[in-house]
């Protein structure tokens, strides 16, 4: 199965001044391929200016709309944000990856849960997902939403959240709070860590079954911690990076070579790779078509499954120990330390 397809753009929809929605025409034939869980993400190749541009975005539908459908903010200096919010047009087509992404949910018509989410800026993406399949799905569960923003005006799915206010009104509930408007209803400044112990707090912190939360690394962190010290425990907190400042704290020393054996599309090669060099770097210096996307071990495009050898991960905001332990790593960050290393892309 191919990881990339050309897929057509059906429909952009304005969202905000920055913001937009892309709707892709998703044929017949390929439904199954674009089967998704909610908060998943699809990485998008497109040639701007004569060279080939690759970036990853949250699928911002529910799977239960059928239509697959990404948030693009225009970012400062950003190539491919810029092009989509100013130039890209209805039936231009584009490389669209497949879903990939593990900040998702499943749910269960069974489940009365209380789930949480803190979301800023584009980070509301996956979210409103996530937000709208639980509240679809299963009709005894409650969601409460921290939202942060500069303004109204600038809150992506700001109408599409007051719709699910009136369709949702006893099981889903949202605290804006926007850093350069005041709005009634609404708190003023930025998410801090009062701010989420109070708007937590205040509807059972202990009793939430998973909080899910996503922009800029700061807000993930301090959210995180604020979380930890209210008593909620590691495993009920899932969050998504987009990008991260910190740099991997392992520096490769060694000259000397590994014999790697890579499985990837059920094809087996083998070759040799310096130890200096990440294996997603050798990967794409050998021009095999590995999968990746940020190459700064925050997504999870690049999992892989280490069947001999060892490795070290410089940078890691992906795995968790147990993962780690049974074998997978990150091949955007993982530096071989063995003389011989396997890696299975295809059964992860």
């Amino acid at each position: 199965m191919s990881r990339f397809n050309k897929l057509t753009v059906k429909n952009i929809t304005r969202e905000t001044p920055n913001a937009i929605v892309i709707t892709f025409d998703v044929p017949e034939s390929l439904a199954t391929t674009y089967q998704f869980l909610a908060g998943q993400y699809l990485n998008i190749k497109h040639v701007i200016d004569n060279k080939e541009v690759k970036r990853a975005y949250s699928i911002s539908a529910s799977p239960n709309e059928k239509t697959l459908a990404v948030t693009v903010k225009e970012v400062a200096g950003g190539l491919f944000s810029t092009y989509a919010n100013q130039h890209l047009t209805v039936g231009t087509n584009m490389e669209v990856g497949v879903p990939e992404g593990r900040f998702t949910i499943e749910t269960d018509a069974n489940n009365n849960h209380l789930y949480g989410a803190i979301a800023a800026g584009s980070g509301i993406t996956p979210i409103i997902s996530i937000i709208k399949t639980v509240l679809e799905n299963e009709p005894n569960s409650q969601f409460v939403l921290l939202y942060g923003n500069k303004s109204v005006q600038e809150t992506i799915f700001y109408n599409e959240i007051a719709r699910l206010l009136n369709t949702y009104k006893e099981r889903f509930s949202v605290q804006y709070i926007f850093s350069q408007e005041v709005s009634e209803g609404s708190l003023n400044g930025r998410i801090v860590r009062e701010t989420i112990q109070n708007t937590f707090t205040a509807n059972q912190s202990g009793n939430y079954a998973k909080f899910f939360i996503c922009g800029p690394e700061e807000l993930v962190y301090n959210s995180t911690s604020a979380l930890k010290e209210s008593g909620v425990t590691e495993d009920k907190i899932k969050f998504e990076l987009f990008n991260s400042s910190e740099k991997g704290s392992y520096v490769p020393v060694s000259s000397d070579n590994t014999t790697i054996t890579v499985l990837l599309d059920d094809e087996e090669v083998v070759f040799e790779m310096s130890r200096k060099d990440s294996i997603i770097k050798a990967l794409n210096d050998k021009g095999l078509d590995a999968p990746q996307s940020c190459l700064g071990g925050v997504c999870s495009s690049c999992i892989c499954k280490i069947t001999k050898g060892e490795a070290v991960l410089a940078k890691n905001s992906v795995l968790t120990d147990q993962e780690i332990a049974a074998g997978f790593t990150l091949a955007c960050q993982a530096y071989p330390t063995t003389s011989e290393i396997a890696i299975d892309f295809d059964n992860v």
